[in-house]
C-alpha cells in the first residue's frame, strides 16, 4: 500500500504537538500525547469512505444486538433482572441522518411499547 500523504512526516506532525510542560514554559518541549493521537485519528478518518448502505447494514447490525441484550431471558443467578418481553419491543426502519456536533456519539432510538 503506497503512502498517502507523503509529503506530512510523522515528525513534523509530532513536532506540532509538541509543547513545554505546564510549570516550566521555558523547559524541553514534550509530545502532547492526545492531541498527536486524535490528530492522526482525524487524518486517518479523513480517507475513509464508507457507503451508506454499508452504514445502514451496520445500523440494522447494533439493533439486533441491543434487541437481543434487552431480551434476555430472566438471570438464574438471583438478581432479579429480567428481559423485555419480546412484543414490547418494536423494529424501526434505519436512517441516516446528519451528525450535528462534532463528537464520536452515535445516536440510537429505541421503541418500547
Amino acid at each position: 500500500m503506497g503512502e498517502r500523504r507523503p509529503d506530512q512526516s510523522l515528525d513534523v506532525i509530532k513536532a506540532s504537538h509538541s509543547v513545554p510542560p505546564a510549570d516550566n514554559p521555558e523547559g524541553r518541549l514534550q509530545l502532547d500525547e492526545l492531541a498527536y493521537l486524535a490528530d492522526l485519528r482525524d487524518r486517518l478518518l479523513e480517507g475513509v469512505e464508507i457507503a451508506d448502505s454499508r452504514l445502514i447494514e451496520l445500523a440494522n447490525d447494533r439493533a439486533a444486538a441491543i434487541k437481543s441484550a434487552l431480551l434476555l431471558p430472566p438471570a438464574l443467578d438471583g438478581t432479579g433482572v429480567v428481559g423485555l418481553p419480546a412484543e414490547r419491543l418494536v423494529e424501526r426502519e434505519s436512517t441516516l441522518t446528519e451528525q450535528s456536533d462534532d463528537t464520536d456519539r452515535i445516536v440510537v432510538a429505541l421503541s418500547v411499547q
